[in-house]
């Protein structure tokens, strides 16, 4: 063979030599990259998907997993990834449980600060302040919807006189049963009976008329004279009693929650005046 036609074939070898070699490393890298993206890339993104659903919504989506790969390195990643998840997951839960707990143990202590905040101190009813809220709630209630609204004023018979003879311990026995009789006898899902000051307490009626309230005071004086709770330092009977000043009305665009109040505390005045132990309905 002449030595220009062999250098020709040689060439022409090469060449596709060479050809065959690139389309051989072309499909080579082809192969690698699939393979990579199977075996390494896929995972890392499914991992990656996972992880940034649970920072989204830890609360709908922290059971979400990994799903293990095949290959040792990234099955032990998806098993440590898991595993932080899984740890994630009960540290969750238990401050989850503990904020339940502070929640609630929060919403106990308010509620006992409220109630607090709303009863008196030694009788167990409640307040003065509760009282002036409820009375003025009960007065715009009843002149918006058009019903009756009666409040009882009462007042323990000679109660000075009760303290010097017995001591400020048995007076406060002496109004912690008055209250007793005012928590029995006074009933009704809007009625409220209140300490309001010293040995006087008030009762708000809503919804019910004069005559009705002041059968309820005409009750409660009853009650606590029939305890027989002995009161040397008053007159004929000798025992703790109470007088009552009752007024009602349907309240009046013009009128105030103030005035009946006022006229219910002159008939108390009334009352004590024409021999104690007795209940006078305002005019």
């Amino acid at each position: 063979m002449p030595l220009t036609e062999a250098y020709a074939v040689a060439d022409h070898v090469a060449k596709a030599s060479s050809y065959f070699f690139l389309v051989f490393l072309c499909l080579l890298l082809s192969l690698t990259g699939m393979l990579l993206n199977v075996l390494i890339l896929q995972p890392l993104k499914r991992a990656k998907i996972v992880a940034k659903r649970i920072a989204d919504d830890p609360t709908q989506n922290m059971g979400e997993r990994v799903p293990s790969p095949k290959g040792r390195e990234l099955a032990e990643f998806a098993q440590a990834f898991n595993s932080m998840a899984d740890t994630l997951a009960k540290e969750r839960a238990l401050l989850d449980a503990r904020v339940a707990e502070r929640t609630r143990e929060l919403a106990e202590a308010n509620g006992k600060l409220q109630r607090l905040s709303e009863r008196d101190g030694l009788t167990g009813l409640y307040n003065r302040r509760k009282f002036d809220l409820a009375y003025a709630t009960a007065w715009d209630n009843a002149l918006k919807q058009r019903q009756p609204l009666s409040i009882i004023l009462l007042d323990v018979d000679d109660f000075k006189n009760y303290n010097d003879q017995y001591g400020h311990q048995a007076g406060d026995d002496c109004l912690r049963q008055v209250a007793e009789v005012l928590e029995t006898t006074v009933r009704g899902p809007d009625a409220l009976a209140a300490r309001y000051g010293g040995e006087e307490f008030v009762v708000i009626l809503p919804g019910l008329t004069g005559q009705a309230a002041r059968t309820l005071a005409q009750e409660i004086c009853r009650v606590v004279a029939g305890k027989g709770v002995c009161h040397a330092k008053t007159g004929a009977p000798s025992i703790v009693t109470i007088s009552a000043g009752v007024a009602g009305q349907i309240p009046e665009a013009g009128e105030t929650a103030e005035h009946m109040l006022e006229k219910a505390d002159a008939v108390l005045y009334v009352a004590k005046a024409s021999g104690k132990n007795c209940c006078i309905l305002a005019d």
